[in-house]
């Protein structure tokens, strides 16, 4: 079964990422949005803690619960049927329904006249470039203008990109229609006697939210109902020092636009775009593309063009073992690339994608905690 929670903080949010902290005069960054991670671990844990007796058994004796919790957990090594589908900043509307915001996607760039979409184009037989694909992504714009980071799209902006417009209806969000950044200064302590180390301040980053302002997350647990394992209205100790939130399951949530199918057929070309970042052995290459062709159960494309940002590096910490996560690099978040010479059934590509880009040999506990899921949208063509 699968459920749709709003997450409303209740205080900050630190959102930490890979870089250490606390020595005199460091300043902790956050990380936003926050790693599809920082939700699986929170929500796991907020079912788990319901049980001390699970709850200590999981963590000394790497045994499985029993019952429904265990089923949808597993254990620490090999985790149950619980799968995070979704987590992305969010709002609640004034009708109750909630709906997702997402970065702007790689494809798009923000700037003081508007939204402009990268364009796949042959690359030019005067040209050297390294780029190991037929096409690149090109920047056409009437006038120089300079990119506007912090932007986000939701509702019909998100509806219009995913049906491969190149106008969209309406104006990005900016950051600050989302929330504010704060610095909180700490006091680091002596590892050995836990007392105050004079003079050693240091800063941290955070988050406050601003009203109807939070995350949305999407998750299945298998045969098992998630509402009688985390009921509406629990509380959540949300990415550094366990900040509370709550879990709100509002009336209806929009995720997503259902893919662009018939669109897909016709033109035989489309675009996968990362919700979330993705984990791949080549780096920004998804697993499942093979000498450049995407190779599936009832279809198939040729990868021709991509946009990826800068890759970065995750890790986390392992509350089960008490130690750090291994660090990977990832394909960030909003990463683009075009297919073309698509054949086959576009529902079994949306199919698929649904499950996660991964291969035969998904790692399933980086698949449970949410990563390399993404959306299917058009190809955009002139307006």
């Amino acid at each position: 079964m699968t459920s749709c929670y709003f997450i409303r903080p209740l205080d900050i949010v630190s959102a930490r990422g890979n870089r250490s902290f606390g020595a005199s005069g460091e300043y902790g960054e956050v990380s936003m949005p926050p790693w599809p991670s920082l939700f699986a671990g929170a929500l796991r844990s907020a079912m788990l803690g319901r049980d001390s007796k699970a709850l200590s058994e999981f963590v000394r004796d790497n045994s499985q619960p029993a019952g429904p919790l265990g089923e949808v957990l597993g254990t620490p090594e090999r985790p149950g049927s619980f799968r995070l589908e979704w987590a992305s900043l969010g709002r609640m509307l004034n009708d109750g329904s909630g709906e997702a915001i997402v970065p702007l996607p790689a494809d798009l760039v923000a700037s003081s006249s508007g939204l402009s979409c990268l364009t796949p184009t042959a690359a030019s037989g005067g040209v050297n470039v390294s780029f190991p694909l037929p096409m690149i992504p090109v920047l056409r714009t009437a006038q120089q203008t300079k990119p506007e980071p912090g932007r986000y799209l939701a509702g019909s902006m998100l509806d219009d990109y995913v049906a491969g417009k190149k106008t969209l209806r309406s104006n990005s969000l900016e950051t600050r229609d989302l929330y504010k950044r704060e610095t909180r200064v700490g006091v680091a302590l002596d590892n050995g006697t836990r007392t105050v180390e004079e003079g050693a301040l240091y800063g941290t980053e955070a988050i406050s939210f601003y009203r109807d302002y939070g995350f949305v997350v999407q998750f299945s647990t298998g045969d098992i109902d998630p509402s009688t394992l985390l009921p509406v209205g629990s509380l959540l100790r949300l990415g550094g020092d366990g900040k509370a939130a709550t879990c709100e399951a509002p009336i209806s949530l929009r995720l997503l636009p259902e893919p662009p199918l018939a669109k897909i057929a016709r033109d035989r070309q489309f675009r996968l775009v990362l919700s979330t970042p993705g984990i791949f052995r080549r780096g920004w290459l998804p697993d499942s593309v093979q000498d450049m062709r995407l190779v599936g159960d009832g279809f198939e494309a040729k990868l021709v063009c991509a946009a990826v940002s800068r890759a970065t590096t995750i890790s986390g910490w392992d509350l089960a073992k008490q130690k750090p996560k291994p660090a990977q690099r990832i394909a960030p978040a909003g990463s683009v690339y075009w297919f073309n010479d698509f054949q086959g059934d576009p529902g079994k590509l949306a199919a698929w994608v649904a499950e996660g880009l991964w291969d035969d040999k998904p790692d399933e506990l980086r698949r449970a905690e949410g990563f390399n899921r993404a959306m299917v949208a058009a190809w955009p063509k002139e307006d």
